[in-house]
């Protein structure tokens, strides 16, 4: 954690601790670690993902392209599946649930790429091959489960991209008719 900011290895962490309990955990850190070695460990066993990883800042200009296309029709759309997939109630937090939100971004944006065509299952699991997406799980087979198909246990009675904006089911299939 002594790499100058810059470095592109370097991960930043962010977490919010009241200072009473800050201070009293300071005195807990054992002699022979740095508070800094603490709380590395701590990071590496945030097994909740409660400890949110913060993306490095970017390049003003890298931050004005990325302004222009947050406002866009475009994105829009994407902003609009954002909120309902967030609205669903599905499992996870932390780092796995937004990489989950990711993938599942990734998915609807290769539907809307190929409207009118039917997309499968062994379609999206290409998508997450070919661009190596972190799924948030083990596997493709538990994002699906847990994330996609209809889930009763989780009181999720439709298919999670059916869901989403345009985005209609033909048997096993997903094809994206628009946005209205």
């Amino acid at each position: 954690m002594n790499q100058h900011p810059d470095d592109a290895s370097m991960t930043t962490y962010q977490f919010d601790v009241d200072s009473e309990t800050w201070d009293d955990w300071k005195q807990t850190v054992p002699r022979d670690k740095s508070l800094e070695q603490r709380i590395i460990e701590l990071i590496e066993a945030d097994t909740e993902g409660l400890v949110l990883e913060k993306k490095p800042a970017k390049k003003e200009a890298e931050q004005r392209s990325e302004n222009h296309i947050k406002h866009s029709p475009h994105n829009d759309i994407e902003a609009d599946a954002d909120a309902v997939l967030r609205s669903l109630n599905l499992p996870g937090s932390g780092t796995k649930y937004e990489a989950r939100v990711d993938t599942l971004l990734a998915f609807y944006n290769h539907l809307r790429n190929h409207k009118g065509e039917r997309v499968s299952k062994s379609d999206m699991k290409n998508i997450v091959d070919e661009r190596d997406l972190d799924v948030g799980y083990a596997s493709f087979g538990s994002l699906w489960n847990n994330w996609v198909k209809s889930n009763a246990s989780q009181g999720r009675k439709e298919n999670t991209l059916a869901q989403l904006p345009g985005v209609e089911m033909d048997s096993d299939e997903y094809i994206y008719t628009d946005h209205e």
